[in-house]
This record gives C-alpha cells, structure tokens and sequence, in this order.
C-alpha cells in the first residue's frame, strides 16, 4: 500500500474501492461464522455499504450467534464479509501495482 500511496492513491479509497467490489460479489448465507482473531484495519479506513440483506437469513444468524439481539447487522455478518474484502483488497492491491508502477 505504500508505493501506492506514494503514487498518489490514498490507501483509504484503495480500501473503500476494495469494500465496494467486496459487496458487489457478497452473498450472505444462513450458516454463522464466526470472525478471526486478528489486527484489523483501523476506522479511518473503513466502508460503508446499503446493500439489502436477507432479513430472514440475518435472524438466521441472529439466532445462532445472537440470540439476545445485541450486536449490529455488521457485526453478525463479518465472520462471512471479511475474506471476501481481503481477497478484493489483495487482487486490487496487484491491479493498481500494476497499472501505477
């Protein structure tokens, strides 16, 4: 991510382009999974998205992991969303290595 941002690419609009096509191929399932223990990035550098959820599917999972209802739509859904993104972030990683170096 340096040499990118030594290009003039923010790592923060790297990470967000990487959270949009994270969630364009997205697809929630009904199975709980739980997220990794490990050093995440920090706020600042995060996303956001409005997808649609299944809301059946999220109390799916709310009852397997959450049954007092108590973490965010975000929360219950990051142990499926977190490898997509960092699958998107390393393949835009090599895209833009590519294309700027």
């Amino acid at each position: 991510m340096d040499a990118l941002e030594a290009a003039g690419l923010p790592a923060s609009d790297v990470v967000r382009l990487a959270g949009k096509r994270a969630i364009d191929k997205f697809e929630l399932k009904p199975k709980y999974v739980a997220p990794e223990e490990a050093d995440r990035l920090p706020s600042n550098m995060s996303f956001r998205t409005m997808k649609t959820l299944d809301a059946q599917v999220l109390d799916k999972l709310r009852d397997q992991a959450d049954p007092l209802r108590l973490r965010s739509d975000a929360a219950v859904i990051q142990g499926q969303l977190e490898p997509v993104f960092w699958s998107e972030l390393t393949s835009l990683i090599k895209e833009l290595r590519k294309q700027y170096s």
